[in-house]
């Protein structure tokens, strides 16, 4: 088991999780969410956009290749297009 902070897990910590739950709560963004929730969405999207993606596909298997890194994230599952 990793017991460090990556790089992407300590750029998500100036997010406020609390904050970030009280919106989702007040949106009801997660209301027909069964798995992928809100925060692993932006998770995925940050990633997506600080690794200059160019797709769906491209950003799902530059995650699922580096998935054990991304368990302290909340990213649990593997990500699918």
């Amino acid at each position: 088991m990793n017991k460090y902070n990556t790089l992407f897990g300590q750029l998500l910590s100036f997010i406020p999780r609390p904050e970030f739950e009280r919106l989702r709560r007040n949106c009801e963004s997660d209301k027909y969410c069964k798995e992928f929730n809100a925060w692993n969405e932006l998770a995925v999207m940050i990633f997506a956009q600080i690794t200059d993606q160019n797709g769906l596909r491209s950003t799902a298997n530059a995650l699922n290749s580096q998935h054990s890194s991304f368990y302290h994230l909340g990213i649990r599952k593997n990500i699918s297009k």
